[in-house]
């Protein structure tokens, strides 16, 4: 079997580097305002604290999964995680409901032994639609399927 990358789907990937952008124009503007009276640390507390909600928003930016003969692996900036073909239960499509956000999908591993995990990547949120994701979510469940028959993989909900 070929190995196989999901990225985040690139309308999501787009919207979470304009956060980056627009968040990181804030500080820079207080910074440069405020450079002959505080220097670096003119915008106050606003300046870390917008650099490490931008560090958050590039690290779900970065979200990649790579599915090949010898199993799962998946990776952001800040972390990585994999799976053996012969450690996975199974896959579930899993539907995080949040009224105020909307709805985001992910695919969520059930090793044999441990908790589940959720994949970096593919996810759809409904705000950025990702069409993308019914059909990785399938070929990634077809492929647990072929490699352990006895495994169960459960598809887009519905």
């Amino acid at each position: 079997m070929p190995s196989v990358t999901y990225p985040i789907p690139s309308r999501q990937r787009r919207s979470f580097l304009l956060w980056i952008i627009g968040l990181s124009v804030l500080p820079a503007a207080f910074i440069v305002a405020n450079w002959q009276r505080d220097g670096w640390w003119g915008a106050g507390m606003l300046g870390p604290c917008i650099l490490v909600v931008d560090l958050i928003y590039l690290n779900l930016a970065s979200g990649r999964t790579v599915v090949d003969a010898h199993g799962i692996r998946t990776a952001r900036l800040l972390g990585r995680r994999s799976w053996s073909w012969s450690e996975i239960g199974s896959i579930v499509v899993e539907v995080e409901e949040s009224r105020r956000n909307g709805d985001v999908t992910h695919l969520t591993v059930h090793p044999v032994e441990g908790r589940p995990r959720r994949l970096y990547a593919p996810w759809a949120h409904d705000a950025i639609p990702g069409s993308d994701f019914d059909r990785a979510a399938r070929e990634i469940t077809e492929a647990l399927a072929a490699h352990r028959p006895g495994a169960t993989a459960t598809d887009t909900p519905g």
